[in-house]
């Protein structure tokens, strides 16, 4: 069996050394009792859409964030051990430079979506908690 997750550009990535089991009853069944015991859920078409508009700037910021981590790592011990005149230290301090421009927007433009869909969720999920609180 192979199994797979995506990985950061969403693309799927198989997994070595996964165990899967098996378990002998009906996930749907228990999933729907599960909904019909908690009753209505409000909202829930308006929260996914609002937390689907926020998934591909937050992804853009996670990938942003993983390549200036590694680039910055490598140059650190590329410069520790060839110094700072060394041609490829000074590429990756200029590719560096770059990608922590690109993780700034990637940010801006992270927390320009947060800031506009947040307070509809904030609404939206004190709406829901109140439904739940008149039902108890």
């Amino acid at each position: 069996m192979r199994v797979s997750v995506p990985d950061l550009d969403g693309i799927d990535t198989p997994l070595a050394g996964v165990i899967v089991t098996f378990l002998p009853y009906d996930r749907d069944q228990i999933l729907a009792q599960l909904a019909e015991k908690a009753g209505s859920r409000p909202h829930t078409q308006e929260l996914d859409s609002l937390f689907r508009l926020f998934r591909t700037p937050y992804s853009a910021y996670v990938r942003a964030s993983e390549r200036a981590r590694t680039t910055r790592r490598l140059h650190d011990s590329l410069l520790a051990t060839r110094g700072a005149d060394d041609a490829e230290v000074r590429a990756l301090a200029d590719s560096a430079a770059r990608i922590d421009h690109e993780l700034m927007t990637a940010r801006a433009t992270l927390d320009a979506v947060r800031d506009t869909v947040e307070p509809a969720i904030a609404r939206l999920r004190g709406c829901a908690r109140r439904a739940c609180a008149r039902r108890d």
